[in-house]
């Protein structure tokens, strides 16, 4: 028996809003318990105590947890996404999710000067610089020492940025909009070599 449970609350008491758009159905959740609406791939999965489910999803728990304790939390997200072949985003909701649960403190999302300037965590740009740190920055030790160092400065400057809307246009065309040209070239480039 599985049951789906608000990831802020805990409850498995919910309604479930289905909406039309475009021709395609999309679900989202509401926890009567706090009011919390989420995604289905963001809720959490509850077995039955006991049940062979529970003891499967237990072991699988501990083992992101260790590897989040080990290793760090991009390879819990990797190891993740791997083993229940899904997609980064659950994977990253996931582990996020369970690390909280279990006493790890709360991840800081990235991107906060292109977030700060793009105005959405998931505008295109943003998704073309997260990409970037996640599959080539995030691979090389220098990459890694910048993604430290980035994380440190960022949220200063971007609290400034988003004050200010012209300080995002100059940081926009001057600064963003040249490193992603770059960036999609270099990626690009190297997907017609392989």
């Amino acid at each position: 028996m599985i049951s789906f449970a608000c990831p802020k609350c805990g409850s498995d008491i919910l309604k479930i809003l289905k909406k039309k758009s475009e021709g395609q159905f999309s679900l989202t959740f509401v926890c009567l318990n706090c009011g919390h609406q989420y995604k289905p791939d963001e809720a959490k999965q509850k077995y039955a105590p006991g049940s062979d489910e529970h003891n499967a999803h237990s072991a699988f728990d501990n083992q992101i947890l260790k590897i989040f304790s080990e290793k760090g939390r991009i390879e819990a997200i990797r190891f993740c996404k791997k083993e229940r072949n899904w997609d980064l985003k659950s994977s990253k909701n996931y582990v996020d999710s369970l690390a909280v649960e279990n006493g790890f403190p709360k991840p800081k999302e990235g991107c906060f000067i292109a977030t700060a300037c793009y105005g959405d965590y998931n505008a295109h740009e943003v998704l073309i610089l997260r990409h970037y740190r996640d599959n080539i920055l995030n691979k090389s030790f220098g990459g890694r020492i910048f993604i430290g160092f980035y994380y440190i400065i960022s949220p200063f400057f971007a609290s400034l940025i988003r004050k200010s809307d012209r300080l995002k246009y100059i940081i926009r065309k001057h600064f963003l909009t040249p490193i992603i040209r770059k960036i999609s070239r270099f990626s690009s480039e190297n997907m017609t070599i392989k």
